[in-house]
């Protein structure tokens, strides 16, 4: 069993992990909106007010998700993001102790998927909740190499 140091969240990097965790799933279709409008941009084709519409859509789309993301990781909702929390973690089960004394377990089998992204893990409960451990939180390089083997491997076998 390992433990983490204390984990802080705050609304930027929230906000950074929401965007980064959209773009990369939808890289290809806002690349695809992108180009179709410098393609329109830049065509003789007379498409009337579509070409207009589409132009305009291809810029504020990507807009409108990025200030969604925003609002949301800036929300007075969302306080319990943002309290300072550690976690105690064996192979079965994850179990987070929050500042303010909430404390909730988690079996390991219940995660249904991990990201890795270049500064933490994010192992995701549903589609769209995960819990957050930065690589910074590890007590010890072994504690991490344990995490790894241990509970990130055994999310990667049983996705595949």
């Amino acid at each position: 069993m390992i433990s983490t140091n204390p984990i802080t969240l705050n609304s930027k990097e929230f906000f950074q992990i929401l965007i980064t965790v959209y773009f990369r799933k939808r890289w290809w279709f806002l690349s695809l909106l992108l180009l179709l409008a410098v393609f329109y941009l830049f065509t003789s084709i007379n498409l009337g007010s579509f070409r207009y519409f589409f132009i305009t859509f291809s810029v504020v789309y990507p807009l409108l998700i990025i200030y969604q993301y925003w609002a949301f990781a800036n929300s007075s909702k969302n306080k319990i993001f943002f309290l300072e929390k550690h976690y105690d973690i064996d192979t079965e089960t994850l179990t987070g102790h929050v500042a303010d004394g909430t404390q909730s377990t988690i079996k390991i089998s219940h995660f249904v998927n991990v990201v890795t992204l270049k500064h933490c893990y994010l192992l995701y409960l549903s589609k769209s909740q995960f819990t957050y451990i930065p690589f910074a939180s590890f007590k010890t390089p072994e504690d991490r190499i344990w995490f790894e083997e241990e509970v990130v491997g055994q999310l990667k076998r049983s996705n595949e």
